[in-house]
């Protein structure tokens, strides 16, 4: 995240607000996380937070599945 400060964080080309923490998603690791939404499991609820190389791994997932759903319904791709 080169655009980022320390502590709370805001890339200047997307305005989201990054803070420090652990990514709940791929790598785990500690540094900058981005609050995605909340996340229920066994009758529990809390925030789910990503890493910037995390989420562009979940987001490159959601976009090659979309691509297939989209084919297989015979829409054209988009962008």
């Amino acid at each position: 995240m080169s655009e980022a400060t320390t502590g709370t964080r805001t890339r200047r080309h997307d305005h989201r607000v990054w803070t420090s923490g652990i990514c709940w998603l791929y790598c785990r690791q500690t540094g900058p996380v981005l609050w995605l939404g909340s996340v229920a499991a066994a009758g529990l609820e809390t925030g789910i937070y990503g890493c910037e190389m995390c989420i562009a791994e979940l987001e490159h997932m959601v976009r090659v599945a979309v691509t297939e759903r989209d084919s297989r319904n015979g829409y054209a791709p988009t962008g």
